[in-house]
């Protein structure tokens, strides 16, 4: 990486050569390496740029792309040699980044203000703003009406919403970090322990998806959520219950296989369940609210696992927390009803829904 100041901190050359090692195949090879490259003068006027971007595959697993795939790494190296150019003509590189900062500002503002003035091109609206309404409060008080309406008029998508919140999605990432901590403060598992268990999971979820397509065609997407619940509540009691002690986490990977195929289980039939629950016409803004149900209270099972365990409470009951929270998800999905009938009713209601509008 080489760059070239004026005495007075300017930019006026970059040059940089990037190799990515892939691993054994692609993937997102050809983006990363992009990203590489091109995110450099993002944050600075550079007039002169030029860059040289390798991916080479290797002996290796393939790599795939996460949170800013290629971008951290270029983006350190060139902050890092920035700030010893300062140092070296005497400057704040907090300075030297203002004054690079400052100018691609500037050019941004142009080029924004002249793609929104005559670029955008107009177009009809898709609905019009109700009276009384503008376009800043029109969206809230529309999730409003749908709020309402799932509440008095879409029976089995009301019920299905409220299991959702006590479901495994609700904070995935929680139920993993409650799993994570359980392994290695009860079974005294390493980081490479864990990253096994998670893989077997992780395979396992394969197998978990083809039976429940198996058995949504067998029953129906209703009926199979039901049961992969049940049968995740089963192997969380089997965990806590069997798992207690360092000597026993060789179990933890057969365990983990049932961990995947309850989840490789439950994911689709939910998926499937959103997609036949959910009202023509208003498929983009019922998804949302899919995605804000199952995330809304993510965070409670952590909080009472922490508190229990503050508390000194045995963690084998601070993870089954989990459980409670899957037996009331299942007892909430009663509410739904018959399966037929509830998407026969989602149907009916939505196109007087579109009818009305």
């Amino acid at each position: 990486l080489k760059i070239g100041v004026k005495k007075d901190g300017t930019i006026t050359a970059v040059q940089q050569k990037t190799v990515l090692e892939g691993g054994a195949y692609s993937s997102f090879g050809i983006v990363t390496t992009y990203y590489a490259g091109s995110m450099i003068p993002t944050l600075y006027k550079i007039p002169n740029y030029k860059y040289d971007g390798y991916r080479v595959n290797t002996n290796l697993p393939p790599c795939g792309a996460m949170r800013g795939h290629g971008c951290p790494h270029p983006r350190f190296a060139f902050e890092s040699l920035l700030t010893m150019i300062a140092e070296d003509i005497g400057l704040d590189s907090i300075e030297t980044a203002r004054v690079a900062a400052a100018g691609a500002f500037a050019i941004a503002t142009v080029l924004f203000a002249y793609a929104w003035t005559f670029l955008f091109r107009k177009r009809p609206a898709l609905s019009q703003v109700k009276a009384g309404d503008n376009i800043f409060n029109s969206g809230f008080k529309q999730i409003g009406r749908t709020t309402k309406k799932i509440f008095t008029r879409y029976h089995a998508l009301r019920w299905f919403m409220l299991a959702l919140l006590f479901s495994p999605e609700a904070g995935a990432g929680v139920v993993l970090s409650v799993a994570v901590t359980y392994l290695a403060v009860t079974l005294r598992m390493v980081g490479i322990e864990v990253g096994i268990t998670n893989l077997i999971l992780l395979i396992f979820t394969i197998p978990g998806s083809l039976f429940s397509n198996w058995l949504m065609q067998k029953k129906n997407p209703l009926k199979t959520f039901r049961y992969g619940l049940i049968f995740l509540t089963v192997v969380i009691a089997t965990t806590v219950g069997a798992l207690d002690r360092p000597e026993r986490k060789n179990w933890t990977y057969l365990v983990a296989v049932f961990w995947g195929i309850a989840y490789g289980w439950i994911v689709p039939a939910q998926r499937t369940l959103q997609v036949t629950l959910t009202p023509r016409g208003q498929e983009t803004e019922i998804m949302g609210m899919f995605t804000f149900v199952t995330q809304v209270i993510g965070w409670l099972p952590a909080l009472i696992f922490s508190i229990m365990n503050e508390k000194g409470v045995d963690m084998r009951w601070g993870v089954s927390v989990l459980a409670w929270f899957l037996l009331l998800s299942i007892l909430l999905l009663f509410g739904v009803g018959d399966y037929d009938a509830a998407v026969q009713q989602v149907k009916e209601v939505g196109e007087q829904e579109l009818q009305e509008m």
